[in-house]
């Protein structure tokens, strides 16, 4: 026995629940016709027609065809025909004539023997439609029909206006021509999906160019799918390099020389990221969230790709995430990829990602099917950029997916990454010098100005050219020791320029003392963090090393949640320790509030409060706050008990000091 397809009820997603009639932007397909109507919804369709005749005629034609359809022979036709008294001349009047009281009689007659659980008229282009007296008929008629038998009968309409509904009008409920398509992204969108990729500080400028050159990089574009496996020490700076790969494809980003370095990006290719996070909490470790940013990415970009979606999520009720599960999103992404779309899948930090038992099996799950889509499928084009720390799981997926295809690219991160370091050495040198002169730039600048507002033209003594060359050859030094002990690691090197620009802020430096405190400091990063506490301890007061704690617990604990603003790290140190300071002042907050006049200021009191432990990504007011340039090594650090020594906190500690607070 044939079955009718079940009526798409996420076309009319109001429809099917209270209201009877409902104007939607989409047609809900071809006619539909049963061997078993009784069980089955029968949908009539009137597409493109211009004369409300011919609308007739279309629903006519159909429902009779529907009946015959189902009592198996025309002599069963007739003899349904004889018992509600319609003859086959009024059939004849329906068809060639359009005529409107056979047609009504017919109808209710069907829905009154049981011939069909319900009857859906559905009018296509409604604004199609010309003969407004007479379509004003066909309206009422229909409205009729609803009205008399309101459980098995609905009208939907589709169309860009809703003129001509006559007294339907006030009665038509509307839907939007896409509302389906923004159903399906508003159940793949979630909160902080792009937080963690915000966070990330911009490359020092002309960093990162060496990824355009890397033969890797161009054996990967060379190829219509594949894997490009980017592996980095910690603190070596591999998340900035994604962030530069996608600033490369927006056109709002680009400059002249930009542009031609764009070899990834190819015309009608889709791009999409995703960047794991441990101090994120759960969904910025989630393999379900990258599934959904990475879907909810590519279907934003290119609306046809809902017909795939559609076919999902229509198995559950409107609204419902019930279908947003790993697994049928990995089915979603499969099924894309072999339409031989052109995709780029960004996936950052993927040795953050679920790290217990079960959640390692199903990484290994997620590693697997990428590989299959990028491999496998005959017809994808899908090319998979993924970076992370050296892990055992996600080395042993690469490799043996490199026995299996061969399309694997594979780069080492420090070791690619000397001439970035380079740069920004050079780059935080310079910023140590503008922090030495900055009173005297100041001062200077006054003292020559000129009463038209020009500066005038300096001439360098003697004495001034010696120390400018002295100067030149310390900070060589300076650059010189950097460069030869990075080893790779980018961490390293910023938190040694911003402990010397601290010491030069302080104003009692001299070359000497800023070389042995360089070569003083450790150099592996764990070393160096616990450096900076024994520092931290030896100089801050009681109340300084309180407030140190605090501020490293809140932005701890606030991007579990969301990421945290300047602002609200600056009134989140004023909130009052004691119980008695809420009761006894009005307002307890703005007395404690650091002041300041800029921002810039409220980051030179975090850096002498916590040195480079935490780093405002931008100094305004709005911008984030971040725990130094490689979070999870200070969050990690600060959760040993015996190294963070007065500083130790837990993840849980943290979130409880938000609450408390």
């Amino acid at each position: 026995m044939t079955r009718a397809k079940p009526f798409p009820r996420r076309v009319f997603p109001t429809m099917f629940a209270t209201h009877r009639h409902i104007l939607v932007g989409s047609a809900p397909g071809e006619p539909c016709f049963s061997k078993n109507l009784q069980t089955t919804q029968m949908r009539l369709l009137a597409r493109m027609l211009l004369h409300p005749f011919y609308v007739l005629r279309e629903f006519g034609v159909q429902l009779s065809r529907c009946v015959i359809e189902n009592l198996g022979n025309m002599r069963s036709f007739y003899g349904f025909l004889q018992e509600i008294q319609l003859d086959p001349d009024d059939i004849t009047q329906i068809v060639d004539l359009g005529s409107l009281k056979p047609f009504l009689l017919l109808a209710s007659s069907i829905i009154e023997s049981s011939l069909c659980a319900s009857i859906v008229f559905a009018i296509d282009n409604v604004e199609e439609i010309w003969n407004r007296s007479q379509e004003n008929g066909l309206y009422s008629a229909l409205y009729h029909l609803c009205d008399t038998h309101p459980t098995f009968c609905r009208v939907a309409f589709t169309g860009t206006a809703d003129h001509g509904l006559g007294a339907l009008t006030p009665l038509v409920k509307r839907v939007k021509r896409d509302a389906e398509y923004q159903e399906c992204l508003s159940c793949l969108y979630f909160d902080r999906q792009y937080s963690r990729r915000e966070e990330i500080a911009d490359p020092t400028p002309g960093t990162t160019e060496w990824i355009w050159t890397h033969p890797s990089y161009l054996a990967c574009e060379q190829q219509d799918c594949g894997n490009l496996w980017i592996q980095g020490k910690p603190g070596s700076g591999k998340s900035v390099l994604p962030k530069s790969i996608l600033d490369h494809q927006n056109p709002s980003k680009q400059t002249p020389q930009s542009s031609r370095k764009r070899k990834l990006n190819v015309v009608d290719t889709l791009m999409c990221d995703w960047f794991y996070s441990t101090r994120g909490g759960e969904i910025l470790m989630a393999h379900k969230s990258l599934m959904q940013s990475l879907l909810y990415q590519l279907l934003l970009q290119s609306p046809p790709l809902f017909r795939y979606f559609r076919s999902i999520s229509r198995q559950h009720p409107p609204l419902s995430k019930d279908w947003v599960t790993v697994e049928s999103m990995l089915g979603l992404l499969k099924a894309i990829s072999t339409t031989g779309i052109r995709m780029i899948c960004v996936v950052d930090a993927m040795d953050e990602s679920e790290d217990v038992y079960a959640a390692e099996e199903q990484r290994r799950t997620v590693l697997s099917q990428f590989s299959l889509i990028a491999s496998e499928c005959s017809t994808s084009k899908m090319k998979l950029l993924i970076l992370g720390r050296p892990s055992p799981d996600i080395e042993t997926h690469f490799w043996s997916h490199y026995r299996r295809h061969e399309n694997l690219q594979f780069i080492i991160f420090e070791h690619e990454n000397t001439d970035d370091i380079q740069k920004i050495i050079e780059s935080g040198v310079g910023s140590v010098r503008r922090a030495m002169h900055s009173f005297t730039d100041h001062y200077d600048n006054n003292k020559f100005s000129s009463g038209q507002g020009h500066a005038k033209q300096r001439v360098e003594t003697p004495q001034q050219r010696r120390s400018r060359e002295q100067e030149e050859k310390e900070c060589q030094k300076m650059k010189s020791y950097l460069e030869s002990h990075a080893n790779g690691v980018i961490l390293w090197v910023t938190v040694i320029l911003s402990i010397l620009n601290t010491e030069v802020e302080s104003r009692a430096f001299t070359f000497r003392r800023l070389h042995e405190k360089m070569e003083k400091l450790p150099r592996a990063l764990r070393s160096l963090h616990a450096s900076i506490i024994r520092d931290l301890s030896s100089k801050l007061d009681g109340h300084g090393w309180r407030t140190a704690r605090k501020a490293l617990m809140w932005v701890s604990g606030a991007n579990t949640f969301h990421s945290l603003t300047a602002i609200q790290l600056r009134e989140a140190l004023a909130i009052p320790e004691g119980v008695s300071e809420l009761v006894e002042q009005d307002d307890p907050i703005e007395p404690n509030l650091i002041p300041i006049d800029e921002w810039t200021e409220f980051r030179y009191h975090l850096r002498k409060l916590c040195r480079p432990l935490i780093e405002i990504i931008r100094p305004a007011a709005q911008r984030r706050v971040v725990q130094g340039e490689n979070a999870i090594e200070v969050k990690n650090f600060l959760a040993d008990p015996v190294a963070s020594e007065g500083l130790f906190f837990t993840g849980k500690d943290a979130i409880q000091r938000l609450r408390d607070d």
